[in-house]
């Protein structure tokens, strides 16, 4: 049963301080190469040569576009890349802004997840993930509190701790993408509008 102690430690790469330049250049590139993935698998053109190709051109993105113009100029990343990739073809932003707002999504529930992991808690996220962005029913409740061996009350803790700690990982993400809040609540909103039509979003 959670106590005090589910709360999960800091001690986790989400937390990586923001002052920190390196660290935070490493984790836009590693959302952009896995979004870029994600888009290649959607698009059936995930090949090792298209790999390489779009790590160059990710590069030179991230090193080229000043950091207030990143969010709005996404799409036009994504031209760039299917142009590079399918010339003859009509380029989708739209499917690349889905591509990373999902990874980005994935990648802090992964973070929540590993968190729980180190407060020793694998059995009480792996039950509660499906309930990160909508209220379980009564039945869920139920079983939920069975299988879980606690009551109503821990349950609505844990539920509680592991969505503010879900949140808390998107903001960080948001802010490595967005400087100022204007740009972090367009991110926001274009990323919800991507997610809207598979699932709840925070």
């Amino acid at each position: 049963m959670p106590n005090q102690t589910f709360d999960p430690p800091n001690r986790t790469v989400a937390n990586i301080h923001p002052s920190d330049p390196q660290a935070d250049a490493a984790r836009r590139q590693a959302l952009l190469e896995a979004s870029t993935l994600r888009w290649l698998r959607d698009a059936d053109r995930d090949r090792a040569d298209a790999r390489a190709l779009t790590a160059r051109t990710l590069r030179d993105w991230l090193r080229d576009t000043p950091s207030e113009h990143r969010v709005e100029r996404l799409g036009e990343l994504s031209v760039a890349l299917h142009r590079q990739l399918a010339p003859r073809s009509t380029p989708d932003a739209a499917a690349f802004i889905s591509a990373f707002a999902h990874t980005m999504m994935e990648t802090a529930v992964a973070e929540v997840e590993r968190e729980a992991a180190c407060a020793g808690h694998v059995a009480w996220f792996t039950a509660l993930r499906p309930f990160l962005h909508v209220e379980p029913t009564e039945v869920q409740r139920a079983d939920l509190t069975t299988r879980l061996d606690g009551g109503e009350a821990a349950l609505a803790l844990a539920l509680t701790r592991l969505r503010r700690r879900l949140h808390e990982r998107i903001d960080a993400a948001l802010r490595l993408w967005a400087p100022d809040r204007e740009a972090r609540d367009l991110l926001r909103r274009r990323l919800r509008d991507s997610l809207i039509a598979t699932e709840p979003t925070p």
